[in-house]
């Protein structure tokens, strides 16, 4: 009898029709799969529409030396000098250019000095988000292990010299952290009669081992900017500085060789600034006790220093696509000084 419901069979294909159906099914499996790769795809601009871009625009940073010297010397005022120029400059991390631990550096690495002269001091997050540290001569009559080794996360110093490389633009920012006290040929002899900096310098990495690795580490760069941080100075402001001479003797061949950006250094306690073969040098020694300079009118002033001061404070770096800007604050954070590298059409080799 025939169905109410009328034939409940699937009917027999026609001749061809098997082969018809499944290459349409083929073509359903096909244009989906394309769909969802589609779909896939717009999401993920759709996501990244959303998200700021990868590169990095700026890197600002801010340098200390001479400084820790247990809060005395008004440094809570260059601390809060640094705080606030942190805030409108947005830094990212700060370096020293050494002496962090007066007077004999620190005897191990939970040493009430750290405490006394650093974190109580430098107390504000915007300047607490992580330290570059180097060695000053001062750090050497104390335990450098145990600089190396101080807990935590913003102290972050891997070893006596180290790099560090920050991503900028379409290249990058090359930060070298020099050793300079083991460069020193006058702690040699003072090591003869003092243990510590005997035992500083025994192990410490030779200075043919250290000017070797700058050498090589600044020649494999492809780094758009490279700035080096020491203790000592190549320059100062007086003309018959041994250990001036002693340190722009090993450094500056490097230095003009793989055209340096700029040097960064401490050990005079007070700011200065002088530019030789196009290389930016700068001292940031006031972070706490200053010394005097040598008058202008002294036969042993040098009169290639474009600048200085008896002041405390501090450098701060910003690096963005209109070039490098360098300011000295004073403990007012005030400007004392500035000067820059304009980056432009035709010069910019942050951005390709």
């Amino acid at each position: 009898m025939e169905s109410p419901h009328g034939d409940l069979e699937d009917p027999e294909p026609e001749d061809g029709g098997t082969e018809s159906y499944i290459k349409k099914v083929y073509a359903i499996v096909i244009v989906c799969a394309i769909s969802s790769v589609l779909f896939s795809i717009i999401v993920q601009f759709a996501v990244l529409a959303g998200r700021p871009s990868s590169q990095v625009e700026q890197v600002s940073f801010q340098v200390i030396g001479d400084w820790g010297r247990r809060g005395l010397y008004h440094t809570p005022e260059v601390a809060q000098a640094m705080t606030e120029v942190a805030k409108t400059h947005e830094t990212q991390f700060v370096c020293t250019a050494g002496d962090n631990f007066y007077q004999d550096g620190i005897s191990n690495a939970s040493d009430p000095s750290i405490a006394v002269s650093w974190t109580d001091v430098f107390t504000q997050p915007e300047i607490l988000k992580k330290w570059y540290p180097t060695l000053g001569n001062h750090d050497y009559y104390g335990n450098v292990s145990a600089e190396l080794n101080i807990p935590g996360d913003v102290w972050e110093m891997p070893d006596r010299y180290y790099a560090k490389e920050l991503v900028l633009g379409d290249s990058s920012v090359l930060l070298l952290f020099l050793d300079t006290p083991s460069m020193v040929f006058k702690y040699g002899i003072m090591a003869l009669n003092d243990p510590k900096i005997k035992h500083n310098l025994d192990t410490a990495h030779s200075t043919f081992e250290q000017l070797s690795w700058i050498d090589d580490t600044l020649e494999e760069s492809s780094a758009c900017i490279k700035i080096l941080v020491g203790h000592h100075p190549m320059y100062k402001e007086y003309l018959n500085s041994t250990t001036a001479m002693n340190i722009r003797k090993l450094l500056q061949p490097i230095i003009d060789k793989h055209h340096v950006t700029a040097y960064i250094a401490g050990h005079e306690h007070n700011l200065q600034y002088r530019e030789v073969n196009g290389v930016k040098l700068f001292i940031s020694g006031g972070g706490s006790q200053l010394d005097d300079l040598v008058p202008t009118s002294d036969p042993m002033y040098d009169p290639d220093t474009t600048w200085a001061k008896r002041t405390r404070g501090f450098l701060s770096v910003v690096a963005n696509k209109s070039g490098i800007l360098y300011e000295m604050f004073n403990e007012n954070q005030e400007v004392v000084y500035t000067t820059n590298t304009q980056f432009n059409s035709t010069y910019n080799p942050c951005w390709s």
